[in-house]
């Protein structure tokens, strides 16, 4: 009941493929100037750069925060507390 879709990488192909998140749009109706993907590695970064989507990079995960940025995170946060003024940044 929290989730409009869900995309696992058994259905797609590997990320950085764009395809889950291409999924996860059209099943839901959003567009990607209007969604964001919070992630922990380059893959994820790399991954939402080609859908076209904004890109949260968090600093708690398996990629170091410098190789995050490097892979064209729009943001870097440090804690789940930054979640809200990060959507808020990069959305303008």
């Amino acid at each position: 009941g929290h989730f409009a879709t869900l995309q696992v990488a058994d259905d797609h192909p590997s990320k950085p493929h764009p395809a889950m998140l291409l999924a996860a749009l059209a099943e839901t109706g959003a567009t990607a100037d209007a969604a964001v993907i919070i992630g922990d590695t380059t893959y994820d970064i790399e991954m939402g750069r080609a859908a076209g989507l904004l890109t949260i990079g968090v600093s708690w995960g398996y990629h170091a925060p410098a190789a995050l940025t490097a892979a064209g995170a729009h943001r870097l946060i440090g804690s789940w507390d930054e979640v809200d003024d990060a959507l808020r940044e990069v959305f303008g």
